[in-house]
């Protein structure tokens, strides 16, 4: 297989970071390169997922999720900007059904991969 070939069912790591980081996220590459990005992320580490972004450049996408804490629910959310290699984090945002709401910043990013 050629290295595109195998670029489409691998990928090419942009940013890997086991830790995870909050802040924006500078990737290797231009994200014009790939036909969709893979975003990993977790939530205070404790609840883990990632999104598919298709034609990555120029897109906003959201992470959302929800954890039970004192047996409410709370859902998590935070929009981020995709701009030729950097990843621009918005403010997360957090909303308990039937109750308070507020931000934090425990959404972490810790691997992009970009498929082509």
């Amino acid at each position: 297989m050629s290295e595109p070939d195998i670029l489409k069912i691998k990928g090419r790591t942009l940013y890997e970071n086991e830790e995870g980081t909050n802040e924006n996220v500078q990737l290797n590459d231009t994200t014009e390169k790939y036909a969709y990005l893979e975003v990993f992320w977790n939530l205070n580490n404790s609840v883990y997922g990632s999104n598919k972004i298709e034609k990555p450049n120029g897109k906003v996408f959201q992470i959302t999720t929800n954890t039970n804490p004192s047996n409410l629910t709370r859902v998590w959310s935070q929009g981020n900007t995709i701009d030729s290699n950097i990843i621009t984090r918005g403010e997360c945002i957090f909303q308990d059904i039937g109750g308070s709401r507020g931000t934090a910043n425990f959404m972490k990013i810790t691997k992009v991969v970009g498929y082509k």
